[in-house]
Parts: C-alpha cells; structure tokens; sequence
C-alpha cells in the first residue's frame, strides 16, 4: 500500500481514531465535529481506493486494509521522529565535529528531555549529539549508544549506571473532564472513569495493584503527545509526571487514597564507551532536570 498523494493530517487522525475507538473522543481530542471526522476518513478511504473500517460501532473493526494502513502510518510517524529529532539536535556546524555523542532515550522521557538536549548544545557547540528512541536496554544498545537514559537503570557488571532525579507522578484531569464527571473521590469510584493509557508507561511501576484493578475504562494511545493532548481536551483521566502541566495548563492534577509511587530518570553507559565528554552531558542534565 503506497501512501503517495495522501493527505498527513488526515492520516493521523485516522491513527488516531484508532487509538481512541471513538469517533466523539477523536472529535473531542482536535476540537472539531464528528460528522468532519467522519468525512476525514469518507475521503482517505476514497483516495486510497479501500474500506478501512468495518463498523462505526466501539470497538472499531478495522478491515486488512485498514489494519495495514494502521502500521503504516505507526512507521511512517517513527521515521518522522527520528528524522526530525536528528534535524532538531543537529549544530549548524555538525560537518565540522570532532566529536559525536550517541543517545538513545525512553519513548517515555523523549519529550521531557528533548528541550534540555538541545539547550546542551548551546554549552557544548563542539559536540554533535544525534537522539534516536528505545523501549529496552540491552548490552548490544549500549554497545552501539554512547549514552542511554531510561526510568531504570541496566545492571549489569559492564555498564556504569547514575540516578538523575525523581519525580512526583499524580492523576490528570482535563478541565472539560472536571466540569462533565468531577474528581473521582474514592479509588472504588475510579471504575466509572474513562482513563487515557500511554502505551509506553509501566503503570504497575507507579500504582498499587488495588488502583490498577479499579481501572476499567482504558484507552490506550501509542503516541504520548496525542495522550496527554486527549487528557488535556477533556477526553479522560491519565497519570503523568506532575511537571507535565507545565506544558499542558488544560490539565489538573489530583491524588487519590495511597499516593502514586515516584517516576525515575537514569543513565546507563558502557564502561567502555565511558569519557569525559558523556560525564558532562550526565552533569549538565542531572543540574538540569
């Protein structure tokens, strides 16, 4: 299936309708009608030639064609991060560099310190740093990667590991949420809440099992802008660092019976591959965060 001549935006909202299994959230999500989502994807169908849902009824039923599309569009975004992640880290002398940092980071923390990388060059215009994203730490990343920055450090007898920072995680509520359901007021309440998951996140890491099972409603969501934009348009509760507001003013946080457990930045490095210049940039970040 070739993507030539297919509109981006309607692309993602496509994406993100199947993230969301919901034609009123993702109207909700960008702030548009319903009828304008449905015309969205009415017109990608007719310019790719192919059904691509089933039904209209939750949950969606994509058809092959739909499912692919889907994947499609999952590469397609992780090239454009990639791409536009080494654009935005690049100096304008990058050809010139002598030297060249590797950084691999948690999906989960790329958006938290991508700004604080980029104002690194600034101190160190020298130094030519390229980002790309992980999921797991494995000897082999760190072997390929300078510098890996995770929520937990890698054990291992190879690998030297520093603490960061930690930070306080809360539940979120978007305004228009707040108005329409409230806060929830005990965590036996929590069932009748609609939640907004953010793939990456290991919840159990953060929440006790009784708040775990008292989640029913989920809406997972791979992409973590589009989940914390969901929250933020009032699409459900989520649970996120507590600094995130700072960049997402719509959204409130709250706690609720036992409080959530920390969120946690690390670095891990090859001993091998260890030098004066990732100590830096671990210094420059741990003063930072």
């Amino acid at each position: 299936m070739s993507l030539m001549g297919v509109n981006f935006e309607k692309l993602q909202i496509f994406r993100l309708l199947c993230d969301l299994q919901s034609f009123s959230m993702v109207a909700k999500a960008i702030d548009a009608s319903q009828s304008l989502i449905s015309r969205n994807i009415q017109d990608l169908e007719k310019t790719i030639g192919h059904k691509l849902i089933s039904n209209n009824q939750k949950p969606l039923v994509l058809t092959p064609y739909g499912k692919k599309l889907y994947e499609l569009i999952i590469l397609l975004n992780d090239d454009l991060n990639h791409i536009e992640e080494n654009i935005v880290f690049q100096n304008n002398n990058f050809k010139n560099s002598q030297i060249r940092i590797f950084i691999s980071i948690s999906m989960v923390l790329g958006c938290i310190l991508a700004d604080k990388i980029k104002y690194l060059l600034s101190f160190f215009p020298e130094i030519y740093i390229d980002i790309s994203f992980t999921n797991e730490i494995t000897m082999d990343l760190l072997n390929k990667k300078d510098l890996v920055i995770t929520r937990e450090p890698y054990n291992h007898a190879l690998v030297e590991t520093k603490f960061l920072n930690t930070y306080k995680m809360m539940f979120g509520i978007g305004k228009q949420y707040l108005k329409k359901r409230g806060y929830p007021k005990f965590v036996s309440s929590l069932k009748y809440h609609d939640f907004i998951y953010i793939q990456d996140y290991q919840y159990d890491a953060f929440m006790s099992k009784e708040i775990l099972d008292n989640i029913s409603n989920k809406y997972t969501i791979s992409n973590e802008l589009a989940a914390l934009q969901s929250i933020s348009a009032g699409c459900g509760i989520g649970i996120l660092p507590e600094f995130i507001t700072k960049e997402f003013h719509e959204i409130y946080t709250f706690e609720i019976g036992e409080k959530l457990k920390p969120f946690e930045i690390h670095t891990s490095v090859s001993k091998v591959k260890s030098n004066s210049y990732i100590d830096l940039i671990t210094d420059f970040l741990k003063n930072e965060l």
